[in-house]
């Protein structure tokens, strides 16, 4: 829920299900045994979040990091 409650309409939001998809998971180098969230721009992603509250401020930093860019 948190990672589609922002409006940005060049996110996109994958989920991957280990037991559903073991190599997509393991191309990214997360580990199946973990549910975790990450946020990633470009080829660069975040450290496991396990939390609500963690994926939101880091969604929010992300925003503000490319915001800051396009100045």
């Amino acid at each position: 829920q948190a990672a589609r409650a922002g409006r940005d309409p060049d996110a996109v939001t994958l989920r991957l299900d280990p037991a559903a998809r073991p190599q997509a998971v393991a191309d990214r180098g997360f580990p199946a045994e973990r549910t975790a969230a990450y946020v990633c721009v470009g080829t660069s992603c975040s450290a496991p979040l396990a939390d609500a509250g963690s994926l939101a401020r880091e969604l929010a930093q992300a925003r503000e990091r490319l915001a800051a860019r396009a100045t």
